[in-house]
């Protein structure tokens, strides 16, 4: 299987938690951060050993190392930040909620089918929530390359 090259957009905790996670998964590579900092960026890099700290998330999606986008930004800029890494040619995985509205969402998705990305939301389930390192870098990324890579399909809410 290749290996995805996957850029974080924050520097939140959440952000820190997906960071983590990725470093018990063979095939994927942390290879940038933004923030709206340089400062934050670098020291999120420094912490998690990523290769490139971005001051800004037009930065992030113009570099052509970055196959997928992980959100983890505020609630309400989740919609622009989807379009953006959409429209920029990325696959998207978007941590919860999606957007505000069913509408935003619904807008999203279809965006993501004609661009042909895959766009996801990032939840947990609480029956995971005493593993949740384990769901993360276990089951939602085998769920992630399986579907998403090999078959093309697409997650609707």
């Amino acid at each position: 299987m290749p290996t995805y090259r996957w850029g974080i957009n924050a520097t939140g905790n959440i952000a820190g938690s997906m960071a983590e996670a990725m470093q018990h998964v063979p095939d994927a590579m942390l290879a940038a951060v933004s923030s709206r900092s340089q400062r934050k960026a670098q020291q999120f890099a420094d912490r998690w050993s990523v290769p490139t700290a971005y001051d800004s998330y037009g930065a992030l999606l113009a570099d052509p190392s970055v196959d997928l986008i992980y959100i983890a930004t505020p609630n309400a800029l989740h919609k622009r930040n989807i379009v953006d890494a959409l429209s920029a040619g990325k696959h998207v995985l978007c941590e919860k909620p999606l957007t505000t509205s069913s509408a935003d969402t619904r807008d999203c998705i279809d965006l993501a089918r004609r661009q042909g990305k895959f766009f996801y939301g990032g939840y947990v389930d609480s029956v995971f929530s005493n593993h949740r390192k384990s769901y993360r870098a276990h089951v939602l990324w085998r769920y992630w390359y399986a579907e998403a890579f090999d078959r093309k399909f697409y997650c609707l809410p």
